[in-house]
C-alpha cells in the first residue's frame, strides 16, 4: 500500500450472458436472420434470394453486434419504441396554465405522518409500485476534500458503518439513496448587508468598495450545496408483521441513522415535514433560485412536461439525465467525485443502493465464478482469445467473494446524474460541462435516451433508480 494515501478501484460491470457473452435479445436476434434468410433462401431461386438472404442476415448481425452509445442495436429497440409511444399521445407541454393538476411519477403519494410525542409531523413518500414508504433527511458536513488522506480515511470508515447498520439481517430498509443538488447562490445575496458609506462617511470606504468588487467577482461562480438521503422501508404485511405500521418503521430507520450519521461526523438535520418536502422536490424541477427558497405554495411536481429523446422539459426548464455506466477501474483517491460534485451550473448527482442479502449474495458470487469459468471454456473452445476487460471481471467476482468470506455487506447500487438548465442552448452547455467532469472524475457517463422522463425522477429524493 506504501506510505502514500489509499487508492480505491471499481471492477468493470459485468456483462454476462447466455452464450460467450450474448443476451436473449441479441440470441433472438441472430437466431431470427438466420431462419429469415434460410426461408427467403429456399423460396427465392437463383442470385436474387442470396442477395437478400445475405442482406437479411447482415441487418441480424448488426442489430445483435453492433454497439451503438455502449449498447447493441437491438437493446435501443425498448427504449425506442416506449418513447414513441409516449409522444403519440402529444407533448404534455401546454402554452396556457393547466387546470389545476400536476405531472408526478406514477405510483407516488405523499402523505404526512402526525406529530409524535418530541418529533415533528413527518413526509413520507408512499411508493404503491414497490410497496415502501419512504422519507427524507437533510446532511451537512465539513469538506471532504480539503481533509488530511487519514481523515478521509477515517469517514469512509464511518460511512462503511452506516452502511453495515442499514444492511444487518432484522433491518427493514429496502433502499437508501443520497442526493447532492449543487446550484448558483446568486450574486445579489452575496451582497446582504452590504451598504456602501455615502460621501460623508469617508472611514471604511476603501475596504467596502474592495469588498464589493471582490463579492462581484466571486458571485457568478459561487454555488450552494445541499445534500438529502432518502430512506425506504419495506411496507408489505409480510416483512412488517402484524403489529408494527409502516409509519413506526420509517420513525425507527430514521433515528438508528441520525445516530448513525453523528457517530460518522455528519450532522443530519430533521427529517423532512410534509410542507418542506414539497418544497425540495420542487426545487429539483425549477432552475429560478436555489432550491431551498421555492415557496411553501409551490406544487412539488412540474405542472406541464414534455419529453423528448435527449431531454426532459418541465415547466421553464430542460433538464437531461445520465447514467453512471462505469466507475473508476483505476486506481484514485477518496474524493474521486469531486469534479462531478463541485461543478457549475445547476446538477444533482445521485446514489441509490439496496442491501443484499449474504446467502443470496454468495450465491450470487458462485453462480458468476461459474458461469464466467463455463463462457471461459467455451470460448476457448471456439477459439477466442481472453479479453482484458473479461479478466478483470472474473478478478473483480473474486474479490467479492473474499470480501463476502471476511463478512463485509454488499449492496447494489447505481449513480446518476441530471443537469439543468433555463433553456435549451444552457442545457447542452451544461451537459457538455458534466461530460467534462465526468472524465476527471474517471466515471463514464451514459445519456439515458428515451428515458428521461423516467431517468429524471431518479435523482429525485423518492429511494428510485434501482430495478
Amino acid at each position: 500500500m506504501g506510505d502514500g494515501p489509499r487508492r480505491y478501484s471499481f471492477h468493470p460491470l459485468e456483462k454476462r450472458g447466455l452464450l460467450l457473452g450474448l443476451d436473449a435479445a441479441q440470441l433472438l436476434t441472430l437466431t431470427a436472420g438466420l431462419a429469415a434468410a434460410l426461408v427467403v433462401g429456399d423460396a427465392v431461386p437463383g442470385p436474387g434470394g442470396v442477395a437478400v438472404a445475405t442482406c437479411l442476415l447482415g441487418a441480424a448481425t448488426c442489430g445483435a453486434l453492433w454497439p451503438k452509445g455502449g449498447r447493441p442495436l437491438v437493446t435501443w429497440f425498448p427504449s425506442a419504441a416506449g418513447w414513441l409511444t409516449r409522444r403519440a399521445h402529444g407533448p404534455a407541454i401546454s402554452r396556457e396554465p393547466l387546470g389545476g393538476g400536476a405531472l408526478k411519477p406514477a405510483g407516488l403519494d405523499l402523505i404526512e405522518l402526525p406529530a409524535e410525542p418530541g418529533q415533528s409531523p413527518l413526509g413520507v413518500i408512499r411508493d404503491r409500485r414497490s410497496g415502501t414508504w419512504a422519507a427524507v433527511m437533510p446532511v451537512r458536513g465539513r469538506s471532504f476534500s480539503l481533509l488530511d488522506p487519514e481523515q478521509q480515511i477515517q469517514r469512509l470508515d464511518a460511512w462503511r458503518t452506516v452502511l453495515a447498520a442499514l444492511a444487518r439481517p432484522e433491518s427493514r430498509v429496502k433502499r437508501v439513496q443520497w442526493v447532492e443538488r449543487s446550484a448558483p447562490y446568486g450574486g445579489d445575496r452575496l451582497g446582504d448587508g452590504l451598504r456602501m458609506p455615502t460621501a460623508c462617511e469617508q472611514t471604511g470606504w476603501r475596504a467596502q468598495a474592495s469588498y464589493a468588487e471582490l463579492v462581484a467577482g466571486v458571485a457568478p461562480r459561487t454555488q450552494t450545496h445541499e445534500v438529502w438521503i432518502a430512506l425506504s422501508v419495506d411496507a408489505s404485511r409480510g416483512r412488517l408483521g402484524h403489529s408494527r405500521r409502516p409509519g413506526e418503521e420509517v420513525r425507527r430507520e430514521l433515528r438508528l441513522l441520525e445516530g448513525q450519521l453523528c457517530h460518522a461526523d455528519l450532522r443530519p438535520g430533521p427529517p423532512l415535514g410534509l410542507s418542506r418536502l414539497q418544497s425540495v422536490l420542487a426545487g429539483l424541477h425549477r432552475t429560478r433560485g436555489p432550491g431551498s427558497l421555492i415557496r411553501r405554495a409551490t406544487p412539488p411536481w412540474p405542472m406541464a412536461s414534455d419529453e423528448t429523446w435527449s431531454a426532459f422539459r418541465t415547466d421553464e426548464s430542460w433538464h437531461a439525465t445520465y447514467w453512471i455506466a462505469e466507475w473508476p477501474r483505476i486506481e484514485v483517491t477518496p474524493d474521486f467525485l469531486t469534479p462531478l460534485l463541485i461543478g457549475g451550473g445547476r446538477r444533482t448527482v445521485s446514489v441509490t443502493m439496496a442491501a443484499v442479502p449474504a446467502d443470496r449474495a454468495m450465491r450470487e458470487v458462485r453462480s458468476a465464478r461459474t458461469a464466467d469459468l463455463a463462457d471461459s471454456e467455451l470460448r476457448e473452445r471456439a477459439g477466442f482469445l481472453p479479453s482484458a476487460r473479461r479478466v478483470k471481471e472474473a478478478d473483480g467476482v473474486t474479490r467479492r467473494e473474499s470480501e463476502l468470506a471476511e463478512g463485509h455487506a454488499e449492496f447494489r447500487f447505481s449513480g446518476y446524474v441530471t443537469v439543468s438548465a433555463p433553456d435549451k442552448d444552457g442545457l447542452d452547455a451544461a451537459s457538455a460541462e458534466a461530460e467534462h467532469a465526468a472524465q476527471e472524475a474517471h466515471v463514464e457517463l451514459r445519456r439515458l435516451f428515451g428515458r428521461q422522463a423516467e431517468a429524471f425522477a431518479w435523482t429525485l429524493p423518492l429511494a428510485r433508480g434501482l430495478a
